[in-house]
């Protein structure tokens, strides 16, 4: 049997297993096995390695936990909304489960088990409580599994490209799908009861924004007056929390989510109006200038409390719930109104393609599967209408 050539790495037996060995610049790089067959393919595996990464970096080796604090730490750039979800998993549920393990012996059904004991509530064990009970933990939904897989897949992605993994095996895994939500929307009487005792409501235009424009709740209490210029709007940022305290950020990942919108004639009036009334309030010894975290120039929003300070999600909440209860309409969620919103534009008429663009959508057809929904009255008068071949 002829030698391998040199550079090709070798296979021996090593005390009561097999060793496998590549020498790379000088660097002689090893790895174990239980057979000469998985030696073999680790040797395979370290000489695939050398194509994608630097020589000298081989001996370098990381646990999951490691690499992947280096790739959302070095690497990724998440909003920071987007890598509090991140870290929050990481913390949870990876590091507990697949932190310890070497990256380069991480297998497709280490992840599998994890995924497998999200599903069943095992991912940890049972906490006693102060008072004596037992807190279990709970089936994960599926969103959350999924979340989890992003993160792992994105991660070890990166390393793959880097070469300190010959395969990714998170790729190698079909994560759960999530259950398509339920959307609700609001019936046309309904929109009209709550319009009505928005007139009466101090912070009317926010609604009016919502239910016709379709602004998401952040969106609308991102907006400053900088935004409107005649009868356009622009939405560009959004009012959330980061590290508890009230921040505004870009208002979308994709650039589609950055628009401007055209304003109905009224509502411009409206906005003129509520405009009058929040510059009374200037006038008390309560209000002040709000000044953002970072940001030396004072910043005049939209829609803000009576002493100057932005409405906070919490409490437009409250408020939305309040109109609801004053407008005789059942409770429902504020996003409600976006929905609502998009299910109006297209029943009156609009092109799909304009509802998309004024939503903020990148894609028509994820506008149409997710926020157009048939009316109840609509659905009757259907029903009618095909009585008649009966």
């Amino acid at each position: 049997m002829s030698r391998r050539a040199k550079g090709e790495g070798s296979v021996h037996r090593y005390k009561n297993k097999w060793r496998a060995a590549v020498t790379i610049n000088g660097h002689r790089i090893t790895r174990i096995a239980n057979t000469k067959e998985e030696a073999l393919q680790k040797r395979d595996d370290l000489l695939k390695l050398t194509a994608n990464r630097n020589p000298n970096t081989l001996h370098q080796r990381f646990t999951t936990t490691e690499w992947i604090e280096h790739w959302i730490t070095a690497i990724a750039t998440p909003t920071p909304n987007t890598e509090r979800g991140y870290r929050s998993v990481i913390r949870n549920y990876i590091n507990p489960h697949l932190g310890g393990i070497p990256l380069e012996k991480l297998q497709p059904e280490h992840i599998e088990r994890l995924y497998r004991a999200m599903r069943d509530g095992t991912y940890r064990q049972p906490v006693k409580l102060r008072n004596g009970r037992t807190s279990h933990p709970k089936p994960l939904a599926a969103a959350t599994i999924r979340l989890t897989h992003t993160v792992l897949h994105r991660a070890l992605h990166i390393a793959e490209q880097r070469g300190h993994l010959t395969r990714n095996p998170a790729a190698l895994i079909e994560p759960p799908k999530p259950p398509k939500p339920k959307v609700d929307t609001l019936q046309p009487a309904d929109v009209a009861a709550i319009m009505a005792a928005a007139k009466s409501d101090p912070y009317g235009p926010r609604w009016a924004l919502g239910l016709l424009l379709g602004l998401r709740p952040a969106e609308a209490l991102g907006l400053t007056w900088a935004a409107l210029d005649g009868d356009r709007l622009t939405i560009d940022k959004q009012l959330v929390y980061d590290n508890g305290a009230l921040a505004l950020q870009p208002s979308a990942k994709t650039a589609s989510g950055h628009r401007v919108v055209l304003l109905p004639e009224p509502l411009v009036d409206w906005l003129v109006e509520w405009r009058a009334e929040q510059y009374r309030w200037m006038l008390e010894p309560a209000w002040r200038d709000w000044t953002f975290a970072g940001d030396p120039h004072p910043t005049l929003m939209m829609f803000t409390m009576p002493d100057g300070s932005p409405l906070k999600p919490r409490y437009d909440a409250t408020l939305w719930k309040r109109l609801l209860e004053s407008a005789g309409v059942p409770h429902t969620r504020l996003y409600t109104a976006r929905h609502t919103s998009a299910s109006l534009m297209v029943r009156d008429g609009s092109d799909i393609a304009v509802v998309a663009a004024t939503l903020g959508h990148r894609d028509s057809s994820f506008t149409y599967r997710t926020y157009v929904h048939p009316f109840e009255e609509e659905k009757t008068e259907q029903a009618k209408r095909m009585s008649r071949y009966l």
